[in-house]
């Protein structure tokens, strides 16, 4: 199995956001960081999930079977 391209060593965590999904399809965002890092970090995973260049994304849609 391949390992997370965004686990590596040499790369320093700046900050988390956390998507926490729930089954009657609400969510809640969490985050260490700025509101504006915050929206711009998830403006920049749409792009790349709609544009289909996000690292990871085959694992995603099998996981959910679709892009919400």
């Amino acid at each position: 199995m391949e390992t997370n391209p965004l686990d590596r060593e040499d790369k320093e965590i700046e900050g988390q956001v956390l998507i926490v999904l729930y089954t009657d399809r609400t969510f809640s965002i969490g985050t260490s960081i700025d509101l504006d890092t915050t929206l711009a970090c998830l403006e920049a995973a749409v792009v790349g999930i709609v544009e289909g260049t996000v690292d990871g994304i085959d694992e995603m849609e099998s996981f959910s079977g679709k892009i919400h």
